[in-house]
């Protein structure tokens, strides 16, 4: 387990605090999106993880596979509009309380899966392994915390 895991429970605890950290005020550093928007966009991002688990993309409709372990393990991300998949922006905002409260769910019940409960594949990155999804959850919710710089 890396030391980004969310799998970790110390990991999960900075991840939830930095969100609890987050108002319906706060501005983006970048990007068009919104604190309101991206808490559900979050959530529907983790529930790739675990929804609709036996839906495989084959690595040939996935964008960007053959460059999953650059993305996921390696690269930075890009500050500003990146693509997301459909299925991670399917879910419209509520309210505050609400939706903080999905996206914690979210990490929780991520963390909790036995592996075998995991999606084998992502829309953009194909096939993955418990811990390419590991890497990339925390990646993504990093990338947004840091977005509205927490």
């Amino acid at each position: 387990m890396s030391a980004n895991s969310l799998r970790s429970e110390h990991t999960r605890a900075e991840v939830v605090a930095r969100i609890f950290a987050l108002n319906p005020e706060s501005s983006g550093l970048w990007g068009e999106m919104s604190t309101a928007r991206v808490l559900p966009h979050l959530a529907d991002a983790m529930r790739l993880a675990f929804e609709d688990g036996e839906v495989v993309t084959a690595d040939a409709d996935a964008p960007f596979a053959a460059k999953r372990r650059e993305w996921i393990h390696e690269w930075p991300w890009p500050e500003g509009k990146a693509k997301s998949p459909p299925e991670g922006m399917k879910t419209q905002p509520t309210n505050w309380e609400t939706d903080v409260a999905s996206l914690v769910d979210s990490i929780e019940r991520f963390a909790n899966l036995n592996p075998e409960e995991l999606a084998a594949s992502h829309p953009l990155f194909g096939r993955m392994t418990l811990n390419d999804w590991d890497a990339l959850m925390f990646k993504h919710l990093d990338h947004h915390l840091r977005q509205f710089g927490v």
